[in-house]
């Protein structure tokens, strides 16, 4: 995306990672070797370090909102469930909101009620999910719409019991039940912009612009998957958070 953060849409057209066409020959020549293992062994610079993934990362979570009360253990499952086989183990970090409350942690994530986050794509009504990038980094607060994962789900249930989402309350079908699963969707992938340092989409899984249909959040773990890119992005990033302080 062109924007300086990166939002997740429901609904709407992918937006696809470009990857360069092009090969690269490398020389042969033994010193000039060296030279590149020796700069790829380098350790991450110390600016970077906050920003890079680590194999525990410490994660604050707040849900502000009484519609979606039992929303945090969701979100914290559907979360625990994309990025622990990855490599990421999550350690949630509870209690008050202080002063000094980003001490300690790597990322925050802020579901919160009113909040609309504008969309790239023309289909979606708002986006579900948003990281800021400053510099080519990413930020450490994650923001969730927790008016656009209700509308998103009350669209996908009104569309399947053939009724109008004017009428459509959080008691028909498993709306109740998928709002959480949705805003744990928009954590997940939320949260993938920021331990990938990206703000770059992909063409299918967890990291993809767009899902249609929440009601598959409840089928299939499919989107729930990284794709094999990013997979190996992810790899790299964590070796090199590894020579963090």
């Amino acid at each position: 995306m062109s924007r300086p953060g990166c939002s997740f849409g429901a609904a709407g057209a992918l937006t696809s990672m470009q990857a360069p066409s092009g090969r690269c020959a490398m020389s042969h020549n033994p010193i000039v070797l060296l030279v590149v293992a020796v700069l790829f062994a380098s350790p991450a610079h110390a600016d970077d370090c906050p920003t890079l993934p680590r194999p525990l990362m410490r994660i604050r979570l707040t849900v502000t909102s009484s519609a979606v009360r039992d929303a945090a253990p969701v979100i914290k499952q559907v979360v625990e469930h994309v990025w622990q086989p990855e490599g990421i183990r999550v350690q949630w970090v509870e209690g008050a909101v202080t002063p000094d409350a980003w001490s300690g942690i790597d990322a925050w994530i802020a579901a919160i009620p009113g909040l609309r986050i504008a969309s790239d794509i023309a289909s979606d009504s708002g986006a579900m999910g948003e990281v800021l990038f400053a510099d080519g980094m990413p930020r450490r607060m994650i923001r969730l719409s927790i008016d656009a994962a209700i509308d998103w789900v009350r669209r996908d249930q009104a569309a399947r019991f053939g009724t109008s989402t004017r009428v459509l309350n959080l008691t028909l079908g498993d709306t109740a039940r998928l709002v959480p699963y949705a805003l744990g969707y928009a954590a997940a992938h939320e949260l993938g912009h920021f331990v990938l340092g990206s703000a770059a989409h992909a063409k299918s899984g967890v990291m993809e612009a767009t899902f249609e249909g929440a009601h598959r959040l409840l089928r299939t773990s499919a989107p729930l998957q990284l794709d094999r890119l990013n997979e190996a992005r992810l790899r790299e990033r964590l070796d090199e958070g590894a020579s963090c302080p």
